[in-house]
Parts: structure tokens; C-alpha cells; sequence
């Protein structure tokens, strides 16, 4: 979360939220400190989210609870919307969030907002841009440059490079991988390094990746149905951000694919393939669920082969770990993306 202030106004750029570390037991989310807006609460003028996944736009129920009386409006892209609005109905918090695309320039007291197209590992992620009368402050949100996006939609270069030119005052970029030399892999690279790898297996395929990488889970479904295998869905986050991609038309699910958890007993091991959360080992993730015989509707087995289509987070290793070692003792298959090139960082390299 970052607080841009001038003349005495407020904008917020994202609100998101830290997941705990092993030691922080009881704990189930980090929040941001809001002392600062909540002194300041009739200054903040918007609140902009750069992309939906939680560690921007997770913390807002919380500060948004706290504003109460004095919220201000929430702005992002499609997408991003559409999972605030499910977020914040979730918390029963009625707060106005408006869609603004890119190309459109919004006027928040002495600041002009503009949302410029960028590529990252969510659909309709932006780089926000702030005009004031002292310059403009260029937030890139997390971002790569992917010449070859699943949705066909590369970054909008010549704007960023017509904002270079005309001058920033603060440029505050994205350096996840600042210290990794090259190019990212393209999105579009993995469909068939996921094709490659389900097509190895004989029996019962679980992947694994966050549930906001909706492109991944369209070309996880893409695979199976290339070789003609049913798709189950588990896990809430993942139920629900397929759900609402579908409904904004981000992810094509072929007709009568899909299976039921309640159903899955009833399809035999070789012909499902099941999309699951828990790929950083979180406790109450559907996959660690499984790998700890907790699962009311999954019972993993020997045959079984579960793809860790995501890389580890920093500080979610010990339960990844954990996770993976549990699949072992059963018997399981694990391939991850050191045994194939099954994912792609979301994250430009320097």
C-alpha cells in the first residue's frame, strides 16, 4: 500500500495484505498500519488497485471497515473490479468501485489518474500514473514484458514510453526479479510444457497453481482437453475467480467438461485432471488438505501426480516442504518447475 499525498489530498495506490511466515503462529493475514489514513480520512480522495491478486487489493475490507463514514471510491480495470466487488460483498461492505480502462484520465482532487495496460501472471493489470502540478508519479504494480500474452494483449509500451519522454517526477517499479538477468518466459510457453507433462501420466493428474493466474488455469483445462480428460475445480478462491473469468470471458470452459467435487469418484483416475489451490502450502488450501488425508471428497493414492505449476514465494518454502513430503509418504508423483518448465514469473527481469 502506498500513500500519495499534494496540496493536503490523499490517493492510495493498492491495498493489499502479507501472508504469515512459519513463526507467526495464530496469525492468519498481515495487514498494512491504516493509522495514517484513518488520522487523514476526509483527505483520500481514491483508492487504485494495479491488479487483483491479494497482496494489493486483499487488504481492502479491512481499511475500507475502518473508513467507514468517509470512504472514498475504489478504481481499477475489469477484472480487478469484478474480484473487489466479490471480496468486499464477502464482508457485506457496500462501497462504490468504478471501472476505468485504459485511455480514460480521472480527476481525484489536484491529481489526473491513468491506467496503462501492462502484462503480468492476472488479466487486466495496470500501471497507474499520477499527474499533479508538481509532475507525475508512474506506479508500475507488478508487471513483465510479454511480447506473446495468452490474451494476445502485450504492454502498452508507447504510452510508457510517451510518459518517459514527457518527463516523471518518481518512477516506483516492480523488482521481484530485479536481480535476474534475461527475459521471462512467455504465458503462452506453458500450455504445451503442461500438455508434455499430463500427457506422461497414467493416472489421476492434480495441478497446482495460485487461482488468480487464470490463463495458467485455461491452458491447464486447454491440456486436459486435449487428451480428452474431465476437469474438477477445488478450492474457494479457485471456484470463484474461474467463475467470475468466465463470466467476463477470460476463461473458455468447453461444454460438459467440467465435473462436480461430489462427482469425482464416479470418473475414472486416467480420464480427471483436477485444478486445485494450495500451491504455497497453505493450511487451509484444498491441496494441503489433501496431501494430509483431510479432504472430504479427494483421497490421494499412489498413481496420483500432482504438478506444482507455481514457484515458491519467499518465506513459504518450510510449507511447500511440508506439502511435498506428505505427497511423497503417500506415494504421489510431484513435478515441479525444476523437473519441467511449468511456470512462468509474472515478474520482469532486469
Amino acid at each position: 500500500m502506498t500513500v500519495v499525498e499534494y496540496d493536503g489530498r490523499i490517493v492510495v495506490v493498492d491495498c493489499g495484505v502479507r501472508f504469515p511466515t512459519a513463526e507467526m503462529h495464530g496469525i492468519d493475514l498481515v495487514l498494512p498500519d491504516f493509522t495514517y489514513l484513518l488520522e487523514r480520512r476526509d483527505a483520500i480522495e481514491a483508492i487504485v488497485i494495479t491488479h487483483g491478486h491479494e497482496d494489493h487489493i486483499g487488504g481492502l475490507p479491512w481499511v475500507l471497515r475502518e473508513l467507514a463514514g468517509s470512504v472514498p471510491v475504489v478504481y481499477s480495470r475489469q477484472l480487478t473490479v469484478a474480484m473487489a466487488k466479490s471480496k468486499l460483498a464477502e464482508h457485506k461492505l457496500q462501497v462504490p468501485v468504478k471501472q476505468v480502462e485504459p485511455g480514460t484520465v480521472i480527476q481525484a482532487g489536484p491529481f489526473e489518474i491513468e491506467f496503462i495496460h501492462v502484462t503480468h501472471s492476472i488479466p487486466d493489470a495496470a500501471a497507474v500514473a499520477l499527474k499533479t502540478p508538481l509532475g507525475t508519479a508512474l506506479f508500475t504494480g507488478d508487471y513483465r514484458f510479454d511480447q506473446t500474452p495468452v490474451d494476445g494483449r502485450p504492454v502498452d509500451i508507447a504510452r510508457l514510453s510517451r510518459l518517459g519522454e514527457e518527463g516523471l517526477l518518481v518512477l516506483c517499479g516492480d523488482s521481484t526479479n530485479a536481480d535476474r538477468s534475461g527475459l521471462p518466459v512467455s504465458e503462452s510457453e506453458i500450455g504445451p510444457k503442461l500438455l508434455d507433462v499430463f500427457a506422461r501420466c497414467e493416472g489421476r493428474i492434480i495441478v497446482t497453481s495460485f487461482a488468480s493466474n487464470i490463463h495458467r488455469v485455461q491452458q491447464s483445462i486447454n491440456a486436459a482437453e486435449a487428451l480428452g480428460r474431465r476437469v474438477a475445480l477445488l478450492g474457494r478462491s479457485m471456484v470463484k475467480n474461474v467463475g467470475i473469468g468466465r463470466e467476463l470471458g477470460h476463461v473458455k470452459v468447453p461444454k460438459g467438461i467440467l465435473v462436480e467435487a461430489r462427482e469425482l469418484n464416479r470418473i475414472p483416475d486416467k480420464q480427471l485432471v483436477i485444478i486445485t489451490t494450495g500451491s504455497q502450502g497453505e493450511p487451509l488450501a484444498a491441496l494441503r488438505r489433501m496431501a494430509y488425508r483431510e479432504h472430504r471428497q479427494v483421497k490421494l493414492h499412489s498413481g496420483d501426480t500432482i504438478v506444482f505449476s507455481a514457484n515458491p514465494i519467499p518465506g513459504n518454502e518450510r510449507a511447500i516442504n511440508d506439502t511435498v513430503d506428505r505427497l511423497f509418504q503417500i506415494g504421489c508423483n510431484v513435478v515441479t518447475n525444476a523437473d519441467a518448465p511449468i511456470h512462468a514469473s509474472g515478474h520482469g527481469y532486469k
